[in-house]
């Protein structure tokens, strides 16, 4: 089990009231802070360029970017499931150095999913966890790309995380209001 960061900013020192720098969180030895949920894009309209310069921030500081992508509800029906995450990703990445990649996290969550109960199908989840796969392949190297990992999340609860990490290509889960309750967070992690 990791503790990572909510989020970070992506200065090292500074008056940013309300965020954390990553230097603050080397201070206390997090070295690893989610970078692109949906709920920080959303709602603090956080955009592809400022998800780009915490993704680079951390990388240069030899911390882990836990970085989120996925897809709405409406993207997922019209079946742009892979296009979104594509260009996602590739923004997010956009002019990071390819040797630094391999320290990079990619969780999946299909925004649709996210605190609704529904999840998408195990099946499905590795198809897409695939695609992202390629797509890192694409930037960085199939080399590099093997190094990184690549999580599912999206209403992961002890009911289903045994099927999703048993896929081929998911190499964990970000789980959010699952672990919320400690007992719930348990029954998650004892379901493993």
């Amino acid at each position: 089990m990791i503790v990572a960061a909510q989020d970070v900013n992506c200065f090292s020192s500074g008056a940013y009231t309300g965020t954390v720098s990553w230097s603050q969180l080397k201070d206390i030895k997090i070295n690893y802070a989610i970078v692109g949920h949906s709920e920080r894009r959303m709602y603090y309209n956080e955009n592809d360029d400022l998800v780009n310069q915490k993704v680079k921030s951390l990388l240069e500081n030899n911390m882990v970017p836990i970085l989120c992508i996925g897809e709405r509800l409406e993207e997922f029906n019209a079946q742009k499931i892979n296009e979104v995450c594509e260009f996602q990703l590739k923004n997010a990445l956009k002019n990071v150095p390819v040797e630094l990649l391999s320290r990079l996290i990619v969780a999946y969550e299909p925004i649709w999913a996210i605190g609704t109960g529904k999840t998408s199908t195990p099946e499905n989840a590795q198809k897409v966890i695939n695609h992202i796969r390629e797509v890192l392949s694409t930037i960085a190297g199939s080399e590099n790309a093997k190094k990184v990992a690549i999580l599912y999340g999206g209403s992961v609860k002890p009911g289903n995380i045994k099927a999703i990490i048993s896929q081929g290509d998911i190499n964990g889960a970000l789980v959010g209001s699952a672990s919320l309750v400690a007992n719930n967070y348990i029954s998650l992690l004892e379901s493993c």
